[in-house]
């Protein structure tokens, strides 16, 4: 039983859009014909309306999604029972219809509120939905052909309508490409018929490009392609027997057990989803924002080079460097797409660094994006690292060194393939010293991972990493002159077509773009900047525009920033001023409000009548192609033209800009969040109890007193980096006492800084929201790094020892040595102070603390924890070493927490091989138990964390294999339940009494071969069946635990496929091996449990007929069952039920419960 949600297409509606006239006949086929191949569906025909004058919007799309889920939600909420509400959803879209679904479900993945919808989506159906572009039709192409459809009149420019269209076309596609690996997927192709009647959609635009969608084309046109009035219909058919695959629900009395595995399936779905939304960071850039785009022709030249083939056929770094303006990160990516074609299937994430955008500037969000495009690429891989994804959520917020031990271990997964990563403008890193950063950069080199790593920068490697990479500098491949124009021929054409009168002078401006001063960042910036001039269109001006083109990139600037009329000049500054000092690219919206932050505004409605209505056909009209608006965001055209704007050289006319510095943004900041406290308090007496955040359906929602929400779209923004500005102006030679002043009496009132608190933690990215947000001002300021505001609350009375203390631990975990003084002069205190520094890599401040007279053995006396425990958990090799050497003889390196875990416990958990070396070498134990931890020791720790190299090294230190755990099990049998095939591997190899650790067994009386059955992974059920032949232990699969049960007993009754598989095979080939000497001896097919119960007793109960098949010998028929095996001890009523289900198949065209084959052999 399923649910089916319809959304039309462009011009459809939410009856006709499905309905079949004709023929004397009027058929709505999810009405009238579904129901006859699916059981009992309930169906929901969604309609919107659609404003195209302006093109499709992504807001409007957002708007219409967030509809659909609202509606969806109260609908689902409506049912009455859980089997309704736990219903399987297919969505069905037409044209735009279809990219209305994947921006809902985007928003849904992302939303605690509507997850579950996400999670229980099973099937996508689209018809006619553009999914993506191709060399030979681009989007503007694809957005051309969806306008010309609406037959609407645009107010907007058609290129500005397409522009738009075109963006969100491709936003919403690019952003669902990291979802659809989780549903199946379904495409229902036209017949291409000419421009004029339909999208004429080929089949690679029409479908994703993923393994295991389905397609099918049709004879029909665009609009009659959803129009189904044939019961036998092949598309109808296609997209039943594909839900039938996984929606048929059986009779009554297997009812409650197919429930209970659907719902595991569920649960892992939405476990799934929730580490996306934890993972889920600001999108990284393929590409940064600057313009030089060489073709793929011009880079085959690298291809060749010697660097090249080294980084192809060994596992080593390959870094390109290269001045700015040379094209290196497309060159990058080109390559990258190069080497994936080469290694097949290989994955390809990247990440840019933007030193101009906060959200683009530290390892902790390059390896949360990286992690997030892992797994959104490669689902299954989620089941590698559930464990750990477990452990680390236990903690919020992530910390850096948990997230790194996430990433390393989705990259260990020996079965995902190879993965390319891109790591663009490394250089520009905030934290470019970063322990983990240098990590990642050596990881291609140190482990044996299918693991490659390009990186660009504009310098080359350090002396640190340059034995280990490859390097390549795209200086050394000159542009001739002469290539220019070729190189350039894409930007050429674009500008012909906007301005089609410069076609008479095409060769001449190729050879303007020959001039051997014009660099090739300067010739694509001239095409862009010709763009948008309106000289007019006579010849002789226009001949005259061409020739006056400076050749040099500042007088290229200077030629157009003349342009801009001198009323405008003040505008202006104030624009570039928020441009160039913003910390995150603005939108339109936040610009639009930030432009009348002026002194004296004394209200919001004030505010709002100041505010421009056309912000972005002000910037076009002002500054042309020198402003650019790309997906939502303003940004300069490159950013050679900010650093020129900083450096003071540029100006309009005769002047030179005074640009606004960062203290004058941050009061601005400040004034704006002053002013919607004060509106807020005005409306709601009760403010200050109920603040500006309240509960909504589970989740939180901002509550203004206005109905115009665009007032409060700066919020955001002011929220997050008015701190960011303030702590900026310290460097800034003209430092304003105004900022200080507004600063300080902000943070003195104590409404302000409760109502900034809570807006700063729900603006807050997922993964770093910690679980309360901190109202105190000294915390706050601390937290912050302002040491002049925690200076100015330190001179009040009200702070006690205990916010002191707090106040610095938290400076010591930001490494603030200024606020840490402040504090320690006020007294402040911390029992806890080298512990923090220790768990922060805070290097010389335990160099400081340990010459003060704290102690190197100290310890927490809530957790247990000393500071060589922390700086061990989190991987810290340098401040290992130092506490190591400050630790006194007498004093034991095996030192337990509350847990029972030592150091080396800790740094195994989570793979911290550099820092497990340290205390190996000091002398710590690889075989000590963990009395409070399962009696683990460190070689189940990583076994069960998932951390191949750290048993590597354990066991390179005479760990002990066969160790037991307080249950009997040795870390094989963790591994095994794990799902760990990497690691099991490892043991095999390394076990020297290969055959006894086989066959041993936990207090269950189950080997390793039960557990890892029982759990359902087949790929190491195979592991541990191939080591059984190499000790020749032939009855592996037939050795029962205290219950009776064999390996295969347990995979059947879980529903396990994959596992079966592999067992009865193995079980075939050694009857097949054993012939007629084999005796009585009983394979485990035929081997009974305490009960009396043979495997396919279980197979039946439980409904699994595709694993009765198997166990069948490839057939299940009711009649074949019967042949194969006595059904002695059966309820003859669930036979019954059984056999009438195996019949239905014959109806639907699906086994019952097929889906869950698919999904296990995922997970096993």
């Amino acid at each position: 039983m399923v649910s089916v949600i319809a959304v039309h297409g462009l011009g459809g509606d939410s009856e006709d859009t499905w309905t079949y006239n004709g023929d004397g006949e009027k058929v709505m086929w999810l009405r009238d014909l579904l129901p006859a191949h699916l059981e009992d569906p309930l169906t929901m025909s969604f309609g919107y309306t659609l404003n195209c004058e302006k093109g499709i919007l992504a807001t409007s799309i957002q708007d219409i999604a967030v509809r659909l889920l609202d509606e969806l939600h109260a609908k689902r909420k409506l049912d009455d029972t859980a089997q309704n509400q736990n219903r399987p959803l297919v969505f069905i879209g037409h044209d735009l219809g279809g990219i209305i679904i994947k921006q809902t479900l985007l928003i849904a993945a992302g939303s605690q509120h509507h997850s579950a919808i996400a999670a229980r989506t099973s099937h996508l159906v689209f018809f006619g939905t553009p999914h993506r572009n191709s060399g030979n039709e681009s989007w503007e192409s694809i957005a051309f052909r969806l306008m010309l459809m609406t037959g609407q009149t645009f107010d907007d420019s058609l290129n500005d309508v397409l522009e738009q269209t075109s963006q969100t076309l491709m936003g919403i596609s690019s952003e669902f490409l990291k979802m659809p690996r989780i549903y199946s997927i379904i495409n229902c192709l036209e017949q291409p018929r000419g421009l004029a009647s339909t999208l004429g959609l080929s089949p690679i635009l029409a479908t994703l490009g993923i393994y295991g969608e389905k397609s099918i084309v049709t004879d029909k046109s665009h609009a009659d392609i959803c129009k189904i009035h044939d019961k036998d219909d092949t598309a109808l058919l296609l997209i039943a027997n594909s839900i039938n695959g996984t929606a048929i629900s059986l009779a009554s009395s297997f009812e409650a057990k197919y429930l209970t595995l659907a719902s595991k399936s569920t649960i892992l779905r939405e476990q799934y989803l929730d580490c996306l939304r934890t993972l889920s960071m600001p999108e990284s850039k393929v590409y940064p924002p600057g313009v030089v785009s060489p073709l793929l022709e011009t880079t085959r030249w690298i291809t060749k080079h010697d660097a090249y083939k080294a980084f192809l056929d060994q596992s080593q770094l390959l870094w390109l460097y290269g001045v700015p303006g040379s094209g290196i990160s497309k060159t990058a990516s080109l390559l990258a797409e190069i080497a994936s074609t080469e290694l097949s299937g290989a994955s390809i994430i990247r990440f840019s660094f933007d030193s101009r955008d906060e959200r683009h500037g530290s390892t902790y969000g390059m390896l949360a994006s990286l992690s997030h495009q892992l797994l959104s690429l490669k689902p299954s891989l989620f089941n590698h690292v559930l464990l750990l994804y477990e452990k680390i959520s236990e903690e919020m917020p992530w910390r850096l060194d948990r997230i790194w031990a996430f990433f390393r271990s989705l990259l260990s997964c020996p079965y995902h393939g190879a993965t390319i990563c891109l790591i663009d403008r490394v250089d520009e890193c905030e934290d470019a010293q970063d322990q983990f950063l240098a990590e990642l950069l050596l990881l291609p080199d140190n482990t044996n991972m299918n693991f490659k790593l390009v990186v660009t920068s504009r310098v080359g490697p350090d002396r640190n990493i340059q034995p280990h990479a490859v390097t390549m500098t795209t200086d050394m491949k000159e542009v001739k002159p002469e290539d220019v124009p070729s190189m350039l021929g894409k930007e050429l054409s674009d500008l012909i077509r906007i301005r089609p009168a410069l076609h008479k002078f095409e060769d001449t401006i190729k050879r303007k773009l020959q001039a051997p001063s014009l660099n090739l960042l300067t010739a694509t910036l001239t095409l862009k900047l010709l763009q948008a001039s309106e000289t007019q269109s006579t010849y002789s001006l226009m001949e005259e525009e061409l020739y006056a083109i400076p050749s040099t990139l500042t007088e290229l600037y200077r030629h157009f920033i003349n342009k801009i009329p001198p009323e405008r000049y003040q505008w202006s500054k104030k624009v570039l001023s928020w441009i160039i000092h913003a910390k995150r690219p603005l939108k339109p919206e936040e610009l639009t409000i930030a432009l009348v932050l002026e002194d004296g505004v004394p209200s919001l409605s004030h505010l709002q009548k100041a505010m421009p209505q056309e912000l972005s056909l002000d910037l076009q009209n002002v500054f042309g192609q020198l402003i650019k608006i790309k997906n939502g965001e303003i940004s300069l055209i490159d950013k050679s033209l900010r650093d020129l704007l900083l450096e003071g050289n540029l100006g309009p006319g005769e002047e030179t800009w005074a640009f606004d510095d960062h203290s004058t943004l941050a009061e601005q900041c400040l004034k704006y969040l002053s002013l919607i406290t004060k509106e807020c308090q005005a409306h709601n007496p009760d403010f200050k109890q109920l603040s500006i955040l309240e509960r909504y359906h589970g989740g939180l929602r901002l509550h203004f007193p206005s109905e115009d929400k665009g007032q409060y779209d700066f919020i955001p923004y002011a929220t997050q980096y008015w701190p960011k500005h303030y702590s900026s102006h310290n460097g800034e030679v003209d430092q304003s006492q105004d900022v200080r002043r507004r600063a300080r009496a902000f943070w003195m009132e104590k409404d302000l800084i409760e109502i900034w608190s809570q807006l700063h933690w729900y603006y807050e990215i997922p993964i770093k929201q910690r679980q309360l947000p901190s109202k105190d001002p000294l915390l706050v300021a601390c937290r912050l790094g302002c040491a002049d505001l925690v200076d100015t609350i330190l001179n009040k009375p009200e702070s006690s020892s205990h916010l002191l203390s707090i106040g610095l631990e938290i400076a010591i975990e930001n490494g603030d040595y200024a606020i840490i003084d402040l504090l320690v002069g006020r007294g402040a205190q911390s029992e806890l102070a080298l512990h923090k520094a220790a768990q922060h890599g805070r290097g010389r401040l335990i160099e400081r603390f340990l010459m003060e007279g704290l102690r190197v053995t100290a310890v927490d006396p809530f957790t247990g924890l000393t500071p060589l425990h922390l700086a061990s958990t989190i991987g810290y090799h340098s401040v290992v070493e130092l506490l190591l050497a400050a630790l006194p003889a007498a004093v034991d390196v095996d030192a337990m927490n509350m847990d029972g875990l030592t150091a080396l416990h800790l740094a195994s958990q989570f793979g911290h091989t550099a820092v497990m070396e340290k205390l190996l070498r000091k002398g710590a134990n690889p075989n000590a138990p963990a009395p409070g931890s399962h009696s683990f020791t460190p070689l189940h720790m990583s076994s069960q964390w998932q951390q191949p190299h750290a048993v590597a090294t354990l066991l390179e230190a005479s760990a002990d294999i066969g160790a037991d755990d307080e249950d009997g099990q040795t870390p094989l049998h963790i591994a095994a339940g794990s799902g760990c095939v990497d690691i099991a591997e490892i043991f095999l190899k390394h076990a020297t009494g290969l055959n006894e650790l086989l066959r041993k067994k936990d207090r269950q009386g189950r080997t390793a071969l039960h557990v890892a059955a029982c759990e359902g992974h087949g790929l190491v059920v195979s592991v541990l069946l191939s080591g059984s032949e190499l000790v020749e232990y032939p009855g592996a699969t037939s050795m029962g635990d205290q219950l009776g049960c064999t390996p295969l007993h347990l995979a059947v009754q879980n529903g396990h496929y994959s596992a079966v598989e592999a067992l009865i095979t193995k079980d075939r080939i050694m009857e097949k091996h054993a012939g007629a000497g084999s005796g009585n001896q009983k394979s485990s097919i035929e081997r009974t449990d305490k009960e009396s119960s043979v495997p396919i007793h279980l197979a039946v109960q439980n409904g699994q007929i595709e694993i009765v098949g198997l166990l069948c010998g490839g057939t299940c028929a009711p009649g074949s069952v019967s042949r194969h095996i006595q059904l002695v001890g059966l309820e003859s009523a669930a036979y019954g039920v059984w056999s009438r289900a195996w019949r239905n198949r014959n109806r639907r065209g699906a086994y019952p419960l097929r889906g869950r084959r698919r999904h296990r052999r995922q997970g096993g």
